[in-house]
């Protein structure tokens, strides 16, 4: 294994911003360093595939806890795990942190780990997920955009009700309410204060 500047870990609800996140950082940092990006939902979305189902978020949150349930909590959390290892990453993030037991003791354990917390106001995630929805070429999962009602019952999942409990451990937070040259300026300063790196 090469070992990389970072390993990124990204945490927050859905449609907070994690992919803008890492597309930042990559824009950002891409023409010195080469970047892999790893989302814990790569397995399941592999899995639901396999079994010729739709990809959409509730097949997936559904998946999640079979497949522990059967290989043990940290299975997706090894399963990134190996990922990382065959990587010749020089920045690697890995986005979709959902469990405390599993997903962040793997997390620290690789090499120059930094847990962030991405986040935004309900209101604002589901309006983004409507206009998501509505783009086309865009990789999502079907139905992210159907109702409010839904979207929130979604929050209540059980691959979601962890995400406060770990946001608590992050190494930093990066709030993704406003614009994004806000947001942009945010990643900056991650990149400064924690990787040490003058973009």
């Amino acid at each position: 294994m090469k070992i990389p500047i970072a390993t990124i870990g990204l945490v927050g609800e859905k449609c907070g911003g994690k992919e803008t996140i890492c597309k930042f950082l990559e824009e950002e940092l891409g023409n010195k360093y080469f970047f892999a990006h790893h989302r814990f939902s790569d397995t399941l979305v592999e899995v639901v595939k396999a079994c010729r189902l739709p990809i959409t978020r509730e097949n997936l949150q559904k998946c999640s806890p079979a497949l522990r349930g059967a290989y043990g909590f940290d299975v997706l959390a090894n399963s990134v795990k190996a990922r990382v290892f065959e990587s010749q990453a020089d920045i690697i993030t890995i986005d979709g942190i959902r469990w405390k037991d599993a997903d962040v003791p793997v997390l620290r354990t690789l090499p120059n780990n930094f847990l962030v917390y991405v986040t935004a106001p309900v209101e604002v995630r589901y309006e983004r997920a409507k206009l998501r929805s509505m783009q086309s070429g865009r990789t999502s999962y079907s139905g992210e955009g159907d109702s409010f009602e839904k979207f929130l019952l979604e929050e209540k999942a059980i691959t979601e009700l962890e995400i406060p409990d770990i946001a608590k451990l992050a190494d930093f937070k990066i709030d993704n309410s406003g614009t994004f040259e806000d947001l942009r300026s945010q990643v900056r300063k991650f990149i400064v204060e924690k990787l040490k790196i003058n973009p």
